[in-house]
């Protein structure tokens, strides 16, 4: 959850609209922060929230005094910065602003095919963002030409592989396959994992995935694109089923919004180039390259109009690695959302996406306010601080069920309820897992579960229970334990649940067990 409206209207006011940390007037480019995350138990307290700047913002969020570039800001440089600087505001010895608002930049990346090949199209009308411009440029051009390349596939970094009648008969054809950690994921969704080789990728998986291949080509090594998850289908006809997972195709542009007073044209952005053809596939890293400069649209862009400027491709992490510390979502038709999300990658995490082709990495605009010639700096593109727009069908195909330990508090994914129940009532039964005393039905899905009765050993319990997007059930057991479960489930959209997307239900998985506690119980 992000602050209240009131705690972060106090904020900004006892900072005045400045940074806590640098000291500088930066108006509506400032952002509320956590001093303690709320993943590691900061409250949405006045006391927890500081004022940073996008700059000082990006060296705040994820402290590691391991950090290979620069030093990041510990909690308690956090603090005393923050109370000097509120102690300096209150008693009004700040400075007068000498740095009016030009533009208001974010970070955003586009996770969805569809959206970038709006995008490539110049059709900007579902991008949210005020009064979109696109600027066309070289990364544009690139990124034109692998939409035209993957425009007959999927986009969403999976598709089915090979079916076996059980595990036992998977097993025996892949025996590198291993079990991952369900409890601490990634992946948790899969019973097995396994890592493609080279000739593998090549003969079975690439052909109809140009973005597969297209990697492979420019040095991508397997384990670092690519892994292959395994399950049991219940859906449908039940089969063993092999899926593979690989880099999804992002891009990353720069959003600047024009929030001065009066027209403003940029003649010309300031950044630091990658490294020039050929386009290796490379690990996410900002580049030391001298700045070099390269000339923008002459057009002026009125108060309120937005400039949106392509820099390259982002290629997402093999799992979720990110927190959301909020979202926005819109509904482009029946059973499709588009979701904007504000996002935060640690710097470790951050090795998990990956670069390739032509990337710019902005300093800077030349800009002309009514004759004037004015500077405006950019701050650097970090994952900590980052926008992501996505969109995603609302399918649904059943609960999961979880096991928790109320010693420790661990959790471990145990599988999917009812897979065969789509609007058909059944009962499921299971073992109790030692080490663990509490089942959790958890509904993370566009859909309802009911849930009608329970037996525990011996003991019936009549259960009325109704389980919507997020909410969870639980009941004590005991480790060892026979467990019989009767209910059912119904998406929200039934005709678009055909196929369920295994690689979306295990990243709802990861996710879940990371933040489970957040969740509410139907009693």
């Amino acid at each position: 959850m992000a602050f209240p409206p009131e705690v972060k209207q106090a904020a900004l006011v006892a900072a005045a609209r400045h940074c806590c940390v640098c000291h500088r007037y930066k108006g509506v480019k400032v952002e509320v922060h956590h001093i303690v995350q709320e993943g590691d138990g900061g409250s949405n307290d006045f006391d927890n929230a500081i004022v940073l700047c996008f700059d000082c913002h990006a060296d705040a969020g994820h402290y590691n005094p391991r950090h290979p570039r620069g030093s990041k800001l510990s909690l308690v440089e956090l603090r005393v910065a923050r109370d000097r600087w509120f102690e300096i505001v209150r008693k009004g010895i700040t400075a007068p602003s000498t740095e009016p608002d030009l533009f208001y930049y974010r970070y955003l990346v586009c996770r969805d095919l569809d959206i970038l090949k709006e995008i490539v199209n110049k059709d900007l009308t579902r991008i949210p963002v005020k009064d979109p411009v696109l600027v066309e440029n070289a990364s544009l051009d690139f990124l034109s030409v692998l939409v035209r390349e993957e425009e007959e596939a999927s986009g969403q970094g999976y598709f089915f592989g090979d079916t076996f009648p059980d595990r036992d008969a998977y097993l025996r054809n892949h025996p590198e396959a291993v079990a991952p950690d369900r409890s601490d994921g990634p992946h948790s969704f899969f019973e097995f994992v396994r890592t493609p080789s080279r000739e593998e990728l090549i003969k079975q998986w690439s052909p109809g995935r140009p973005l597969l291949r297209r990697l492979l080509e420019v040095g991508a090594q397997p384990q670092d694109i690519s892994v292959i998850g395994s399950y049991f289908e219940g859906c449908g006809i039940p089969v063993y089923q092999e899926v593979i997972i690989t880099m999804p195709l992002w891009t990353a542009f720069l959003v600047a919004e024009n929030v001065h007073n009066s027209a403003l044209t940029i003649k010309a952005m300031n950044f630091a180039p990658d490294p020039g053809p050929p386009y290796r596939f490379r690990p996410f890293r900002p580049s030391n390259a001298d700045a070099n400069e390269i000339n923008m649209p002459s057009a002026p862009l009125r108060p309120g109009m937005t400039t949106i400027i392509p820099l390259g491709v982002l290629l997402g992490p093999l799992h979720k690695v990110e927190r959301c510390w909020s979202e926005t979502t819109s509904y482009i038709k029946a059973g499709l959302v588009q979701s904007l999300s504000h996002c935060t990658v640690s710097s470790e995490d951050s090795l998990a996406y990956g670069l390739w082709g032509p990337f710019l990495w902005p300093l800077g605009f030349r800009v002309v306010d009514t004759g004037l010639n004015r500077y405006q700096q950019v701050h650097e593109l970090d994952l900590a601080n980052m926008y992501t727009l996505d969109r995603h069908w609302q399918m649904g195909s059943c609960p999961h069920l979880f096991f928790v330990s109320s010693i420790s508090g661990r959790i471990s994914y145990f599988g999917p309820l009812f897979a065969a129940g789509q609007g058909k009532t059944m009962i499921e039964s299971f073992i109790v897992p030692y080490g663990f005393d509490t089942a959790l039905i958890a509904e993370l899905e566009e859909e309802t579960t009911h849930l009608y009765a329970a037996w525990i050993g011996s003991n019936y319990y009549p259960l009325s229970v109704s389980l919507r997007p997020g909410q969870i059930f639980t009941f004590q057991v005991e480790a060892g334990s026979s467990i019989h479960v009767q209910g059912h489930y119904e998406p929200v959209f039934p005709d678009l649940a055909t196929v369920p997307n295994a690689v979306r239900r295990s990243k709802l998985v990861d996710e879940f067990i990371r933040e489970w506690s957040q969740h509410p119980f139907m009693a």
